[in-house]
């Protein structure tokens, strides 16, 4: 009955052609590899790779690798033979800083070549921002080491640690300190205050057991250990929440291949890359979730007329005992159409992409304005575990940003903004609420009709009763009334539950206040544009509270209707 998902073949090509969200793997290592060793490591590297690729086939991987010698060094040969073998993946170099700084701590004048040929070969290199009052020099590297780990901690879904496994729980950088990240979480200028207490940091650790020069003596060497998972989940483990991460987000890429929906996939002239993928992605996000909100409509209607259809029949039973095949039939009709509904999760793809796209909404025009700001990190806290993959989207697609920040710096379409964005979603918010006034009063009108005719009808047969002895006289009639009459209020009953699961009043109530903070925030926004000299931090601080303010109200939209359920009708 239920169609299976189908497999498509993911290329280099789709790379350059398509708006994917990638599978991020960083790589952390010792620099003093034995080499005999490298022919079993780097397979080892590749195997682990592979094995995700296998188990995502959607889904491309952008390996981060810092180029150092060694491990980093090592890990990136395999990527770009893979890549040029024309397997979806790109080689990302992460510098702790410039190059020509960076390659002064280097161990070999090899290692340098190696690492400059390298340089050349990566699909995109960038080099980790500045620490204010910290000159960004090899003299300060370790202070530059702990923040390149952390970055590829913020940023990666899956790190390949070739380590030795020895913990170090006093290191400030490194191999085993970048483990620990992954683990355990960051605890660094990276990290949101407000988000240290969130559990959902880390990711997956690959661990290949490596020799190295310092410690040649480890157990197991050359092996890859289980993966590591975080552990400080309340309810569930981290192999759990991860493994749900990583499949929905090859589902969502299996869906951006071959969309449920057609749409323009085409990013605004005006904005550079990476804005222009961000736009397409988010444009992709809304089709598809309003392509689901549809179909979800048409189950929760169609669940309305089973529930009335049962009813009927069922009163009816009483009076033609050959319409209890038609009653049976109705309830495995119905329950068929339920399952195929929950089967392909209507209500659950709905929600997750509107989240998904009113997230990279916000992020799109914040960056548009000039701020660099993640939204991940202000989104969707109340149920950071169960859809934690909208989160690493938004994340990756700021990563893209993150590492464009010089392409983008000057980049400040206030105007763009205010139109887009400001205006659009108060014009927006403002038709809603006439929107869901009319269907409010409109339903209450239809839920008084139905009501008043069937107490009409009623009212109607007891006074004939009454009046003529209909009850004597014309039972037969009397019993298909009575039929007809509880089928009317039951139908109103059921319309009654059908528009409470609609929550017109909650949605008017909230609309309401979204279009009283985006009409001030229009006026002081044409205030501080049309001032002889705008403010740029007035402005940033005006859309940053906005933003805000958006993910707060679609983050409580989310968890209301996570927790309002579809049923069945009453009585199967």
């Amino acid at each position: 009955m239920f169609r299976r998902k189908e497999k498509i073949k993911l290329t280099g090509a789709d790379l350059r052609n398509r708006v994917l969200s990638p599978l991020m793997i960083g790589v952390t290592g010792h620099i003093d590899l034995f080499e005999e060793h490298v022919p079993q490591l780097k397979q080892l590297v590749e195997t682990s790779i592979r094995t995700f690729r296998e188990k995502y086939p959607h889904t491309p991987v952008i390996m981060l690798s810092p180029l150092a010698a060694g491990a980093d060094q090592l890990a990136a040969e395999v990527a770009i033979r893979m890549r040029d073998e024309g397997e979806p993946i790109q080689l990302f170099a992460q510098l702790p800083m410039p190059a020509d700084e960076y390659v002064k701590n280097f161990p070999t004048e090899e290692s340098v070549h190696r690492f400059r040929r390298l340089l050349e070969l990566a699909d995109r290199s960038y080099v980790v921002p500045a620490i204010p009052g910290i000159e960004q020099t090899h003299e300060q590297r370790e202070v530059y080491y702990a923040a390149a780990s952390d970055d590829m901690t913020k940023y990666s879904h899956v790190l390949i640690a070739l380590w030795d496994g020895v913990p170090l729980p006093d290191a400030t950088a490194g191999t085993a300190y970048t483990v620990s990240c992954m683990r355990d979480g960051i605890d660094s200028d990276l990290r949101v205050h407000d988000r240290l207490l969130d559990p959902v940091t880390g990711g997956i650790v690959i661990h290949i057991r490596t020799p190295r020069k310092k410690r040649p003596d480890i157990e197991r060497p050359l092996t890859a250990e289980e993966p590591i998972y975080p552990t400080n989940f309340p309810q569930e483990t981290g192999k759990d929440i991860f493994n749900r991460i990583l499949a929905n987000l090859d589902d969502f890429n299996r869906r951006l291949l071959k969309p449920p929906v057609t749409y323009e996939d085409k990013a605004p002239e005006e904005v550079p890359e990476p804005l222009g993928r961000l736009a397409r992605m988010h444009t992709a996000a809304d089709a598809i979730a309003s392509h689901y909100q549809s179909r979800y409509s048409g189950q929760r209607t169609g669940l309305l007329v089973f529930a009335v259809l049962l009813l009927l029949f069922y009163e009816l039973t009483n009076q033609v005992p050959l319409v209890l095949t038609g009653y049976v039939l109705c309830i495995a009709s119905a329950y068929l159409f339920y399952r195929r509904g929950e089967k392909r999760q209507y209500k659950r793809l709905y929600l997750d992409y509107r989240a998904l796209a009113e997230g990279l909404r916000v992020q799109y025009f914040w960056r548009l304005a000039g701020l660099f700001h993640d939204v991940s990190d202000y989104y969707l806290s109340q149920q950071r575990s169960e859809i934690e993959w909208i989160c690493r989207v938004i994340r990756t697609e700021h990563f893209f940003l993150h590492t464009n920040k010089e392409g983008l710096r000057h980049i400040k379409h206030y105007q763009s903004v205010r139109n887009q964005w400001v205006k659009d979603q108060a014009d927006y918010f403002a038709g809603s609420i006439r929107k869901k006034t009319r269907q409010e009063r409109r339903s209450n009108a239809v839920s008084r009709w139905i009501f008043g005719t069937g107490a009409t009808l009623m009212i109607a047969i007891m006074a004939g009763n009454l009046a003529i002895g209909l009850w004597e006289v014309k039972s037969e009639l009397l019993s298909w009334l009575m039929v007809a009459a509880a089928t009317i209020v039951a139908a109103g009953l059921a319309y009654e539950s059908h528009n409470h699961l609609k929550a017109y009043k909650f949605y008017i109530a909230e609309h309401s206040r979204m279009k009283v903070i985006f009409d001030h925030s229009l006026f002081m926004l044409d205030r501080y544009l049309q001032s002889p000299s705008p403010s740029s931090e007035k402005i940033h601080r005006l859309l940053e509270k906005l933003g805000k303010e958006v993910l707060d109200e679609n983050g409580a939209w989310v968890y209301v209707n996570r927790e309002r359920q579809s049923e069945l009708p009453k009585g199967l």
